[in-house]
């Protein structure tokens, strides 16, 4: 409702300039608020932290891989190639995370944390292989 009217305003286009740093700025905050509301799980029990990055990172990690060179091996173009990766495997971790803490407490939010860092993560290193297999 409130991008509707901001369409109907016309201030969509002062709103796109600022549209990443604002996008950044939010997920920063939801980040940063998720991870310190679990600080003391994170440093008294270390291993919830390890079998969250596995149970996330393992999926993240080895079907974008899997999806890249299926892609790659039907001769996709690089650019089409990581938009179908992306869409194979990237999941909103923010908002889960938001939606966790809301819903069910502190600890039940920080699996949704961990997906959106090591989805920044993820996302630069396809960036960088993006660049190199346009060269």
């Amino acid at each position: 409702i409130i991008a509707q009217v901001l369409i109907k305003l016309k201030v969509s286009s002062y709103i796109n300039k600022w549209r990443g740093p604002l996008v950044n700025w939010g997920l920063f905050l939801i980040i940063f608020a998720v991870i310190a509301l679990n600080r003391d799980a994170l440093f008294s029990q270390p291993s919830i932290l390890l079998y969250t990055l596995l149970i996330v990172g393992i999926p993240l990690f080895g079907l974008g891989f899997l999806i890249e060179f299926i892609v790659f091996k039907l001769k996709v173009k690089p650019r089409n190639r990581s938009s179908l990766v992306l869409l194979s495997n990237i999941k909103n971790g923010g908002f889960a995370a938001a939606t966790a803490l809301a819903l069910f407490g502190d600890e039940a939010s920080l699996p949704g944390a961990v997906a959106s860092v090591l989805i920044i993560i993820y996302l630069v290193i396809l960036t960088l292989r993006v660049k190199k297999y346009s060269q």
